[in-house]
């Protein structure tokens, strides 16, 4: 069973209808209409919430901060 599996998916992945790397892969989820058995699946990891457009600004701001604290801290733990 297991080398059917792997020849089944060698043989979806080489017929070049649709190209994925997982790495910058944004779940568009064209992939998934190209791909002419649907071998091709998206399915949700992570549960994540958008800010509005005009709170924005403030969200990445806010982040940035936040960001630039831990690196503060831990240039300074490093001192030590």
């Amino acid at each position: 069973m297991k080398l059917h599996v792997i020849a089944e998916t060698a043989r979806c992945l080489g017929c070049g209808a649709a190209h994925v790397d997982q790495n910058i892969c944004i779940g568009c989820g064209v992939c998934t209409t190209r791909c002419k058995f649907d071998a091709i699946t998206l399915s949700k990891k992570y549960d994540g919430w958008g800010v509005p457009y005009e709170r924005l600004p403030y969200a990445i701001a806010k982040e940035a901060i936040a960001r630039q604290g831990r690196i503060i801290i831990r240039k300074i733990k490093g001192k030590r």
